[in-house]
Order: C-alpha cells, then sequence, then structure tokens
C-alpha cells in the first residue's frame, strides 16, 4: 500500500500532536520552587488558559487536581540529585508542614494510583516541631512509610490550607536525603 503526500502529513501532523499534547501535561502544572530546592510546585490556577493541561496532568497519573487552597509539592530526586529508588532508604525531615492538615505520600513514578501515605494524625512531631519520616522497604521505628518496589519513586507532600507564610511563597520544605541502598 502506497500512502500519498498528504496522507503521510496527516500522519505526521497527528503523530506530532499526540507527542507535544503528552509532553504539554507532564510540564503543565508544574513549577520550580525557589531557593534551589528540589521539590517542585503542582497547582492549578483555575485563571490559567493552560489549566486543561494541568488537570490532564493529574489525571494522567491517576490523581485528582488538589483543591484550590491547597498546595501539592512532589520531587523525584533526593538532596544529591540522584533518582530516588525503591531499593533505597531515605530519611525525609524539617520542620513540620506549616498548614492545617498535611500528608506524605510515595508512590512509583506516574502511578499516583498505588501510593502509599500517612499524614498529619499519624506523624509523631519532636518536641522543637521537627518532622522525621523514614522511607524504605524495611519497618523502621517512628514514622515509617514503605518505599514502592519501583524503579523510579516520587514523594508528594500535600499541605491543605496552608498557613500565610506557605501562600505568600515561602513554605518551609523539608529534605531528603538518601541513607543507603540495598
Amino acid at each position: 500500500m502506497r500512502l500519498s503526500f498528504g496522507a503521510t502529513f496527516l500522519v505526521a501532523g497527528i503523530a506530532a500532536g499526540y507527542i507535544t499534547g503528552l509532553q504539554a501535561l507532564v510540564r503543565a502544572g508544574t513549577v520550580a520552587v525557589p531557593d534551589n530546592s528540589k521539590w517542585q510546585q503542582e497547582l492549578v490556577n483555575p485563571k490559567d488558559p493552560y489549566a486543561i493541561y494541568a488537570v490532564g496532568h493529574f489525571k494522567a497519573q491517576g490523581a485528582l487536581p488538589p483543591p484550590h487552597d491547597s498546595q501539592l509539592f512532589s520531587r523525584d530526586i533526593d538532596e544529591d540529585g540522584k533518582s530516588l529508588r525503591g531499593e533505597c532508604t531515605y530519611l525525609l525531615s524539617g520542620t513540620a508542614p506549616a498548614a492545617r492538615w498535611w500528608a506524605v505520600s510515595v508512590a512509583p513514578a506516574g502511578a499516583m494510583a498505588d501510593a502509599v501515605s500517612t499524614n498529619a494524625a499519624d506523624v509523631i512531631i519532636t518536641g522543637d516541631e521537627r518532622l522525621n519520616i523514614t522511607l524504605s522497604h524495611r519497618t523502621a521505628a517512628g514514622n515509617w512509610l514503605a518505599m514502592p518496589d519501583a524503579a523510579n519513586v516520587k514523594v508528594t507532600l500535600a499541605l491543605h490550607e496552608p498557613y500565610d507564610q506557605n501562600i505568600k511563597g515561602s513554605a518551609s520544605l523539608p529534605v531528603l536525603t538518601k541513607v543507603n541502598c540495598e
């Protein structure tokens, strides 16, 4: 079967549109957090003309977009800039999130439906308002989240009804340090 020049152009145009649409879904709704942070902020702004792509960004991961009074931060690299891996142990530490309610989840990259999470009601915060959560395959004393059995992992921090200092862009986000790998 022989394709005409017009049909070839049409097929190439559809393929290019599909590829650029997928790239828009991946990038839409994600902005870098200031101050050289390894976190990315995922948001949906209803006034944004590209909000349809931002909503698609979440739906492509099997998740619903966050409410407009929430902030969602994610990362797939540790403090050294290396990809998060399921066979490694990490420590998420910092000051307790400044929000009415918050949650931390860990999931295979691109599969938010398989996330394991903990939240403000379940986590032990130290007397000096410090948060320490171990992410690993093996159980750990204190706060622990089970790492998924996946090559690439994504950690998400959701702040619901964040206090004013977060809304103004000065959220104090925890660090994610690799402890070891098996």
